[in-house]
C-alpha cells in the first residue's frame, strides 16, 4: 500500500467513525428541562435539587 492509498484509507476511516459516533437526534429530542438536568448532573447540588430536576425532566417527556 503506497502513501496515497494509506492516506485515503485513513481519511475514509476518520469520516466513517465520526459519522457513526454522532447522535444529533438525541440532542434534538431533548426537552429544556432534560437538557438542564443532564447539564447539572455532576454539579455540586443538594440531592433534593437533583431529584427535583430529574422529576421535571420526566414530567416534560410526558407532555
Amino acid at each position: 500500500m503506497n502513501a496515497f492509498q494509506l492516506s485515503v484509507a485513513s481519511l475514509f476511516s476518520v469520516i466513517f467513525l465520526t459519522g457513526c459516533s454522532a447522535r444529533p437526534h438525541a440532542l434534538l429530542d431533548e426537552t429544556a428541562a432534560c437538557h438542564k438536568y443532564h447539564a447539572m448532573m455532576t454539579a455540586p447540588l443538594p440531592p433534593d435539587a437533583i431529584h427535583r430536576m430529574a422529576a421535571d425532566c420526566m414530567k416534560s417527556k410526558e407532555k
